[in-house]
């Protein structure tokens, strides 16, 4: 099932139930991670990140993704930004920007994930 018709309602609530996942997930790792020594967790995100790339560069990684496909790979996303962030943070609080910047780089990523572009028009 692909979930590129955001005019369809049941895409709709899938696209919001993938925000609350993701949301969920970047608090989530943020909570557990906040009290963990700085180089753990920059080890720790770089294997986050390299998960992310491990499925984006895999052959069933095809724009627009299937539901699982597009969960598995918000969830892995999700989890690098989040250790990203506290690696930046040092054990301080997450401002409103950086929760406004995460929504918003959400946002960019879901659209990028399931929207086919012509490749020729990218910059």
């Amino acid at each position: 099932m692909s979930v590129t018709s955001k005019n369809d309602p049941s895409a709709l609530y899938t696209f919001d139930r993938i925000r609350l996942m993701a949301m969920q997930c970047w608090i989530s790792t943020l909570e557990r991670t906040y009290d963990i020594d700085p180089g753990v967790i920059e080890l720790a995100c770089e294997g986050a990140h390299q998960k992310y790339n491990d499925l984006k560069f895999c052959p069933e990684f095809e724009i627009p993704l299937v539901l699982e496909k597009l969960l598995e790979a918000i969830g892995a996303w999700t989890t690098w930004q989040a250790l990203t962030l506290q690696s930046q943070l040092h054990s301080y609080p997450v401002t409103a920007n950086e929760i406004c910047n995460f929504a918003r780089d959400l946002e960019c990523m879901l659209q990028r994930l399931t929207t086919e572009t012509d490749e020729r028009f990218l910059l």
